[in-house]
Formats: structure tokens, sequence, C-alpha cells
């Protein structure tokens, strides 16, 4: 499996390198689109489902105006899961593992990857598919503060009962 590859050896660039180079000779089209509408920019990146697809356009729709590029992420039930390839048709990214719930993980690992892989330098946002931007000056406030801080990865805590599990 590429993630259990890539953990093993994750200050190898030359197996990044040579992933890159695969990525590009067996998904031509699906990287130059990527790179053409996301490349340098601040991507917001809605992890989702097909079952989720209207809820996960509802919230793409609410960062409309925040001058970022959204990128819907679905997993797929083609057969091919854990191989290094993805499909992207300028909105919709899937992705070679099963599109379920208990998979959400891989999907978040495999869409860091490919971006990764694609050369995207831009800064990352990755919400959940039921996110919706209430205060747009807020949100493009933060992000700036956060961007200016130079920092390689931030969060924040919160405390979500999901399933009677806590998620944060």
């Amino acid at each position: 499996e590429i993630r259990n590859l890539i953990s093993l050896f994750p200050q190898n660039e030359a197996l990044l390198k040579w992933l890159a180079t695969v990525l590009r000779i067996r998904h031509p089209h699906a990287v130059r689109r990527l790179k053409e509408r996301c490349s340098g920019k601040t991507i917001i990146l809605h992890v989702s489902c097909r079952q989720y697809l209207h809820r996960s356009r509802q919230s793409m729709r609410s960062f409309a105006g925040s001058g970022c590029v959204s990128v819907l992420v679905v997993g797929s039930d083609q057969g091919y899961p854990d191989q290094l390839g993805f499909e992207f048709d300028g909105e919709l990214m899937v992705l070679p593992v099963p599109d379920s719930y208990e998979k959400l993980a891989s999907k978040v690992f495999y869409a860091y990857l490919i971006l990764y892989l694609c050369d995207q330098s831009g800064f990352l946002v990755k919400i959940d598919d039921d996110v919706r931007l209430q205060d747009l000056e807020r949100f493009n406030r933060l992000l700036e503060h956060i961007k200016g801080q130079q920092n390689q990865y931030c969060g924040k805590l919160i405390q979500v009962s999901h399933r009677g599990q806590c998620h944060g």
C-alpha cells in the first residue's frame, strides 16, 4: 500500500519524485487539470462521499466568494483501491479508495498526496462536507493571519460528538 511505503520512507525525496512522475505518466489529463485549477492558490478541500454530494456542493457554494478554489473529494467503488491515481474534472477529485466513512482517513491521505505530487504549492484548508462558511470576511482575515505565521500545519481542537465519539 502506498501509505505504508511512504510512512516507512517519509524523508525519501527520490521516492516522492518517482511517484510524481508515475502519476503524470498514468494520469496526464487529470494532473494537467488539477495544476491549471489549483497551482499556487488556496484550496478548500471538501472531503465527502457520493452519497452526500448535495451537502458538499452547498458547502462549496458557501465558500464561493472567498477567492479560494474548491475541490470536492470522493472515493470510488470501481475496484482499484490502493493504486496511485485519480480522476479530476476541474471540480471533483475521485480517488482510488472505497467511498465510505470508514475510509475517510485514506481519502484525506490520498488527496494530500495527490496535491503534493502535482506540486500544488498553495495553501490548503480541509473541511468536512457539512461545513458552511458563515462569515467570509472573518474567514479571509483568519486565513491571512495563519498564512503570515508560516505554519506548516494548524487547526483548532473542537469537541464535537458524532456517533458517541469526540472529534477535533
